[in-house]
Parts: C-alpha cells; structure tokens; sequence
C-alpha cells in the first residue's frame, strides 16, 4: 500500500551537502523519534537529524490515499489530551510548539457489542463503573476494586519508567506488572463475563489477557478516562506539528534514509552506517526504530552486553499483528449519522484464542471480535478536503505466523495465493462491519484490505506487531529502556515504556531526560 506522509526532503538528495556530523542522530520517524528529536533540540539546543528508512514519516500515524479517499494506519483515538494540563496533552504541545489540535470523540466514544448486549464507554472512573454495573449490576465490590487498581497503577507508572533498571524490582508498581491481566481479575473477583467486557479493548496494546501484564492493561485503560481524541487533520498533522517543530531548531528529517549498522568504539555508540556505506558522527545515538531491530539488527553480535539483551528481547517476543480494512464511503460522516464514536464486537475468552484466529484464516470460521474507527467523523477538517466522503477503519488482532510463509514476496508483487487470503478476509470482516455499523448500506464505495506483511513492509517490525514488544510481564522485569548498554546510545518510542501515540511519546520524554540529564517529565509536565 503507498503511503504519504510528511513532506519531507530524502537522503538521496540531501546527503552531498548535508552536514557529517550532528550533536544527536534519530533512527526512526515515528512519534517515539519525532518527539525525542524535537525535545532535543527545543529543550537542550542539539542540533538533530532523524533518518527513516520509508518514504514517508509518522510511522504508524501516517495516512494514505486511494482514489478520492483519505485513510489512517494507525491513529484512530488518543487520550489524555482534553485540557491544558493534561499530561500527554502538556507534552506534545511542547515538542510541537503548541501547533497541534485535537477535537474530541463523542463523550461515549466507545460503543460495544457484547454478545446480543450493548455496553456504551464514556470517560471517567465513575462512568466506567456505572457501566460496568449495568453490565454486571451484582458486581460492585469487584468492579471497586478493579477501578481502584487501574488509578493505582496509572498513578505510579511514571515514577516506574524513570527508576533506574536495578532498583525497581523494589517498586510498587510490580505488583501490577508481574501479574497477567486474566489473573489479577480473576483475583480481584471479576466473573469472565465482566473481565472479557473489560478487557474488549486488548487489541489497543496488542495482547490477550492470558499474556498481557495487567500493568499494559491499567495503563491502556486509564489512558481515555479523560475522554478521547483525534488530532485534528488527522495522523499526519501529528508528525506535521513535530517535524516542524524540530526544523525550526535546526533540526532535519530525511526520509528514504535506511541505516545499516549503530557504529560504536568499544562501549561507546560514535553514530550510525547508512545503506550506501556513508557514516555519520554523533556523540548521541537514539534508535527508534524498536528494541527487536536495535539490539537484533543495528548493533553488532559482539557488542558488549548486547548479546544478554538481545536475548531478552527474543525472550519476550512482538505484540500481535494485525488486519485492518479500510472502506471508503460515498457519502459524509454527517449524511451517513455517524457520530464517531468507535464500535467494537466483543465475545467470551475462549473465543479470542489465536488458534481460532488461524481458524478464521483457514477458511474454517469468521472472526469473533472486532474494532471499528470513524476518523473522517472526528477530524473536522476531513470534509474540506474530501467533500462528499467519508471513512473508517477496521482491524482484527491477530498472530502473524499463518503469513510468514510469504515474507519473502515484495509488497504490490505477491502471489495471487496472498491476494485471495486477503480478499476471503475482507468479505468477512465487512459482513462483521456491516452488522455493526448498518448506517454505511449503499454507501460502500472502496475496499482494501491490508495484512500484517503490509505492516512489516511499511514500518520494518520484522513481524508486523503494531505494539512494538509483547507488553507481558517478562517485558515490564526486563532490562529493555531508554537505557542501553553503550554509551551515548539510547532507546526511544514504544519499546522505551508502552504502546501506541502517548506511550511513544512518554518513552521519548525519558530518553530525552537521560541524553539531556535533567527532568524533563517535571519540567514539562509540571513547570
């Protein structure tokens, strides 16, 4: 699938007269990159180069177009964001020098489809809970104490993601993240019927309950009990805002620029290698491009004490994969009724398991759960420059194993097996859309599915996980942070802390904080 993003000059062009050395260079434009790189510059003065290896930037917050239609790859709603002192909210409009604007969701953003019931979301604790107890009316006490657990949790994240490796064995919060989100709420006293309902969103941090650390949950779920999100001009206005921000500076970011290799001397990271053989010189090296590429790819096998991690980031494995289905609509979000909010068809644990998901690629059954975004609903630009149209997305979590087999193939050039896989699945989760959302009947006017080797061919996850590594509770003890074993050598984006757009941006505000050796969380947060 083509992507366009961010403008942005390449490598091809640039490199005769760009400048060899540079105080910091970023591997990877994704929001993890972006906003280290922007931080850098407007909170230290380094002068910054970013280099992404794909033609676009944004990494999963670009967007791409077909025909007369506008899609999102990776953002459809993010919380945290709804007023001046909100946390995420704070953060981003410093590394983008308050350029960025969201517009916010319905006030129940999300609709979901339990089995023949409809249980509708809407920010705070105290609607969560009293829709927990419509849902469950003879579960108070176990819904107050998973409620309570979730503001814990969420509270004492932060400090958890600053403490230094060696000491947070100690931390509090472990008593959130040694433990699988299925265990905690069966030990919390939730019935499955409650705890599949409450965990119908684990696609948002690509996990099942049976493997996730009830510390990704938590985390993911207080994440919107201030309400949700969608940045106005949709994901591309995301990097748009940072790249602007950092050019300002002094700042570069080049796209068609792969790096080959994190050169180092001895236990000292010197800069980067690209592709074509040209080097690079800074004292400071932040990859973004995630943990499983870093230590698997960029560095040397006989780096030192890159080998015990590179270990323990086999250990813990990617997130999941995912499809995604994009249906472009012949008429407006507003002809249509569509109000934004997101739509979800949920079910029973044991009919989440990934063999059934192999099932459903098998051809033997169709999927059971599903996510479904509006973003053409909640980005008022959206009409302005697609007048008539609308959008959404639609994605189903799941292994990547049943694709490995066509990993070899090149992206618009695979086999016509791969074609017809992808086709069968569309048929299928549009038939789900459909039951869902039955305001779009007559309106269906483009359909294109992508598939977890779209994902590894755009972004370069080697197994198209969206959610960087596994967020269990072996990744939460692990070692695996903004620190690395080399010196000047930092980690950024999902794989520094969490998932998705705030989780990326929160891993880069610590690696800022280290390069720069201040803290930037209580001087941008709370300064």
């Amino acid at each position: 699938m083509s992507r366009r993003g961010v403008a942005s000059a390449s490598w091809i062009r640039a490199r005769r007269t760009l400048p060899r050395r540079w105080d910091a260079i970023v591997i990877g434009a994704g929001v993890g990159g972006l906003v280290a790189a922007s931080l850098l510059a407007r909170r230290g003065g380094l002068r910054v180069l970013v280099l992404e290896r794909h033609y676009a930037l944004g990494g999963l917050t670009q967007t791409f177009s077909r025909r007369r239609f506008r899609f999102e790859v990776g953002v459809h709603y993010v919380g945290d964001v709804g007023h001046r002192r909100a946390p995420l909210g704070r953060l981003m409009a410093e590394a983008t020098g308050d350029r960025l604007e969201w517009q916010p969701l319905p006030r129940a953003f999300d609709r979901i489809s339990f089995e023949g019931e409809e249980v509708r979301i809407a920010g705070g604790l105290d609607a969560l809970r009293d829709a927990y107890l419509r849902f469950a009316p003879g579960e108070r006490v176990a819904i107050d104490r998973y409620l309570e657990d979730l503001r814990r949790c969420a509270r004492e994240g932060p400090a958890y993601l600053l403490a230094d490796p060696a000491r947070r064995g100690r931390a509090p919060f472990r008593r959130f993240s040694d433990v699988t989100t299925a265990a905690h709420l069966e030990a919390l006293g939730l019935s499955p019927r409650l705890a599949a309902l409450a965990t119908t969103h684990f696609g948002n941090y690509g996990a099942l309950p049976e493997e996730s650390s009830f510390a990704a949950h938590a985390m993911a779920t207080a994440h919107y009990l201030g309400g949700a999100f969608f940045p106005v001009g949709g994901g591309d206005a995301i990097s748009g805002a940072l790249v602007a921000a950092l050019e300002e500076r002094g700042g570069r970011a080049l796209v068609r620029a792969p790096v080959a290799s994190i050169r180092r001397d001895g236990d000292r990271a010197l800069g980067v290698r690209m592709e074509d053989g040209t080097e690079l010189d800074a004292p400071v090296v932040i990859s973004a491009a995630g943990a499983r590429q870093t230590y698997g790819a960029l560095l040397d096998e006989d780096a030192p004490e890159v080998g015990a991690l590179r270990e323990e980031v086999r250990a813990i494995g990617p997130s999941g994969a995912h499809t995604a289905l994009y249906v472009g609509l012949s008429r407006t979000a507003a002809e249509l009724g569509l109000r934004g909010e997101n739509r979800w068809l949920s079910t029973r644990a044991e009919l989440r398991a990934p063999a059934r998901l192999e099932r459903w690629i098998a051809g033997e059954e169709g999927p059971s759960g599903l996510f479904v975004s509006f973003p053409s609903a909640n980005d008022p630009r959206f009409e302005a420059r697609h007048p008539g149209r609308a959008t959404l997305v639609a994605s189903v979590l799941q292994p990547f194993s049943p694709w490995s087999g066509w990993t070899q193939t090149e992206a618009q050039r695979r086999p016509a097996g791969y074609e017809a896989l992808k086709a069968r699945l569309a048929r299928d989760v549009l038939a789900k859309v459909r039951a869902l959302a039955p305001e779009i009947e007559g309106a269906i006017e483009h359909v294109e599915m992508s598939s977890p080797l779209s994902t590894r061919a755009f972004s370069g996850h080697p197994s198209g996980e969206t959610c960087g590594l596994l967020h269990s509770p072996a990744r939460f003890r692990s070692r695996v942070g903004p620190r690395t074993p080399l010196r000047g050598l930092y980690l950024s984006g999902q794989d520094a802390w969490l998932c998705g757009v705030g989780g990326a941006a929160f891993g880069a505000l610590a690696c800022a904080s280290l390069v720069l050796r201040r803290d930037l969380m209580r001087a941008v947060l709370f300064g």
